[in-house]
């Protein structure tokens, strides 16, 4: 019945296990697509969460990384969201994870747990609320407009899963090198020259999304370790300056993932895209044949020509939409 339905705050101490069930259930179509189990990814999680829920009580970079809410029927959940502060210092939080079990639909929870998670990252300060929703998942997309948020980005989703034989090629005009977690600030100034002028315009750049605190390097390779995953980061310079970005999340196990994002100045995008791809794809000859997966801004044609090339695969198409909130509202 309607009302044993009653909504509470996530507790990742006791719910992991129930929100990648529901996950799964909600989402099992793109997960297979995707070529992720994320059963396998919770129980390496999972492995983290008494660290983080020590770390939430004292840090503030870790206060809000899980926040969200569930409805349950009886004890079982049905319907969940989450949502997270982008940067400790951040004024943009970012929902993930509206999933409702197909028995519930259309019975406007997924409004409730939205408008719910808007209002709790209004009590704690945010500015901008961001989400992602799939171009084909029109009902979504369309209660989020109907909430007020704005469409300004959209992005293709890829995947390779024959990892071809390739070995790095040149860069030629450019040096490279491994870069450190802690070099955020040429990140920071790379993404002002990326990201599109509109783009920005509606959701501008913050710093403190960039910014990388001491207690992130210290947690970082304890993440890796419970993940089973090795990190690898190149930067690409000209005269000393950052032009281009590669970072691959390449994972010893199974049933995951590998992930790799590319990023370039535009005008360098022709020169930069192969060099670096072939350097991360060369990386992975020694893992386990896992789906690599990669995001690219829907409008970087180029980009997504030669990633098709190396065979990559477009799997999913996403909208970025944001609202504002305008707010004054301090944090308690």
């Amino acid at each position: 019945m309607e009302n044993q339905i009653q909504i509470r705050p996530i507790d990742i101490r006791r719910d992991m296990d129930a929100i990648a069930e529901m996950i799964d259930v909600a989402f099992s179509g793109e997960l297979a697509v995707q070529g992720t189990d994320i059963r396998t990814e919770v129980r390496m999680i999972k492995k983290l969460v008494p660290l983080i829920s020590i770390l939430q009580r004292f840090s503030e970079t870790f206060r809000h990384v899980f926040d969200g809410f569930i409805f349950e029927d009886q004890g079982k959940t049905i319907a969940l969201v989450n949502i997270s502060r982008t940067a400790p210092k951040s004024k943009r939080w970012e929902i993930g994870n509206v999933a409702t079990h197909p028995e519930y639909r259309r019975k406007g929870l997924a409004r409730k747990l939205v408008t719910q998670v808007i209002e709790h990252a209004r009590r704690h300060g945010a500015e901008a609320c961001t989400l992602e929703v799939r171009t084909v998942n029109t009902p979504a997309y369309e209660l989020y407009r109907d909430l007020g948020f704005t469409h300004y980005d959209s992005i293709n989703e890829l995947k390779l899963e024959n990892l071809p034989d390739v070995e790095p090629l040149p860069a030629r005009e450019f040096s490279v090198r491994p870069m450190k977690l802690s070099e955020w600030e040429p990140r920071y100034q790379l993404a002002l020259r990326e990201i599109p002028a509109d783009v920005q315009a509606f959701m501008p750049i913050n710093q403190e999304e960039y910014r990388i605190g001491q207690i992130e390097k210290v947690f970082e390779p304890i993440a890796k370790r419970a993940q089973k995953m090795d990190t690898y980061r190149w930067a690409f310079e000209m005269d000393g300056q950052l032009v281009g970005y590669v970072s691959l999340s390449a994972r010893r196990v199974t049933k995951v993932t590998h992930n790799l994002v590319l990023r370039a100045a535009p005008e360098h995008h022709a020169a930069l895209i192969e060099p670096m791809l072939s350097l991360a794809l060369s990386k992975l000859k020694t893992y386990p044949k896992n789906n690599t997966i990669i995001a690219v801004r829907s409008s970087y044609q180029e980009f997504l020509s030669v990633l098709e090339r190396y065979g990559f695969v477009v799997y999913d198409e996403m909208h970025r939409l944001g609202l504002k909130l305008n707010n004054n509202a301090q944090e308690r």
